[in-house]
């Protein structure tokens, strides 16, 4: 068992190795140059300027040496500034939105704990039955749906056809905290 444990684990790490090299080289072949993330079209840069901001950033650097900076970095907590907000970093923006994520994401899995045991629990004392049979073909196409897709058909039916749900926020706007509202809006 230690070592099935230990081989799971070894493979587990090589793959986040292989993982970060391939998003580190993907991000390398972007098109255009990295460069052009930051530096205003309206106002162009001179040359100097533009090779100081590369050894800044450490663009001059073999790409090996790069990959080693950013996996660092990375490992680090540090997943540098965000484009779209000049001088904010991205770690502080997942985090901002962490909380969120996690009370959809339990909220979805308690439901679907919840589902899963009634379904299974009605399927096995119902063995064989047209209700067992149909809760199977619908347990196939639901697991087989990409969960996109899954999603925005429960937004439309729930929010759009039967007005059951907001469509969308955390909260109503304007309106102070309550449980309820943020129960609604899940």
């Amino acid at each position: 068992m230690l070592s099935f444990i230990a081989r799971r684990s070894a493979t587990g790490l090589l793959m986040l190795v292989a993982l970060s090299v391939l998003i580190f080289i993907l991000l390398r072949l972007a098109p255009g140059d990295p460069i052009d993330a930051y530096i205003n079209p309206s106002s162009p840069m001179s040359a100097s300027d533009l090779e100081v901001l590369r050894d800044r950033l450490g663009l001059d650097q073999p790409l090996p040496v790069q990959y080693l900076a950013w996996l660092r970095a990375a490992l680090g907590g540090d997943f540098g500034y965000s484009i779209q907000r000049s001088g904010v970093g991205v770690l502080p923006l997942v985090m901002e939105r962490i909380g969120p994520t996690a009370l959809l994401m339990g909220t979805g899995l308690a439901i679907a704990i919840v589902l899963g045991i009634s379904a299974g629990i009605f399927s096995a004392v119902r063995r064989n039955t047209l209700p067992d049979i149909a809760l199977s073909v619908v347990s196939f196409v639901g697991i087989s749906s990409p969960a996109f897709l899954t999603a925005l058909l429960g937004l439309y039916f729930f929010s759009v056809l039967l007005r059951w749900a907001p469509s969308g926020g955390m909260q109503t706007a304007g309106a102070p905290f309550s449980v309820a509202d943020v129960l609604a809006h899940l």
